[in-house]
Formats: structure tokens, sequence, C-alpha cells
């Protein structure tokens, strides 16, 4: 990624594109990486407690809820990994000349396209539905839907 910033961008514009990478994996810890899998898994199992189909006052029921009683924790879990994780970034390159603009510089490039996207994708429905006029030619009334 370091490549692609412009060169007043860079933390380490000494290191190259392969060694930039290779230094990251260096760095990386593996069991973070299965810790953070595990928080999105708790997450997603905790949304979709609700579709497991039991009686209440059933075995079945006591089960689903002593399973998933703290699975709620995988938010709070992500969290932690996550403030961790940024804050080695910060702490790692805390002597650079343009600290805080080349890291919020490459969050943004980071979070905003996917967040654009997916904006995109859940309005282009209600952008197709609208009509851009009245069958008999007229602009549609404001605030109504077809």
């Amino acid at each position: 990624m370091n490549a692609y910033l412009p060169t007043e961008l860079r933390l380490r514009p000494s290191l190259s594109l392969t060694s930039s990478r290779s230094a990251l994996t260096k760095d990386r810890i593996p069991q973070l990486d299965g810790l953070r899998g595990m928080a999105i898994l708790l997450v997603l199992l905790w949304h979709y407690r609700t579709a497991i189909p039991t009686e209440p006052g059933t075995p079945p029921a006591y089960f689903v809820r002593a399973t998933f009683f703290m699975m709620w924790s995988g938010v709070d879990l992500f969290f932690v990994l996550s403030g961790f994780l940024i804050g080695g970034i910060l702490i790692d390159n805390r002597q650079a000349k343009n600290y805080f603009r080349v890291f919020y510089t490459r969050r943004a490039f980071r979070i905003l396209p996917i967040y654009m996207a997916t904006v995109a994708v859940g309005f282009a429905p209600r952008l197709l539905r609208t009509p851009i006029s009245c069958p008999d030619g007229s602009a549609p009334p404001s605030g109504r839907r077809m």
C-alpha cells in the first residue's frame, strides 16, 4: 500500500514495497488474526441466535440460551483488538514528521472506499425504483413514491 501513496504520505520512504510487506508479515501476530476471526464469529452467532427455532422453557431453548449467553462480548473483543493494533501502528511511527496526516490518510484510503460502495449498494434499489417522470411526462410530486 505504501507504493500507492504520494511520497510525502509515506512513513518510511526508504523501504520498497516488497520489504514493506515482509516487515508487515514479520511483525504480524497470527494469533491475533485468529482471535479477531473468533470475535467476528461470536458477533455473527449472537445476531443469528434468534433464527434457531426453539420453544421457550424446553431443553433446546435452555441450551441455546446457555450457549449464546456471552457471545455479545465479541464486539468488545473486536474493539479491544482494533485499539491494540491501531495503537501499535501509532506507537511504531510516532517519530515520523507527518505522523497524523499519514495515519488519517491511510485510514481514509482503507475505510472510505468500502463505505462508499456499501452506501451505493444500499441506495441503488431506492434510486432505481424512483421514476424520473410520470407516465404522462410530468414530474412526480415531491415526497411521494410511485
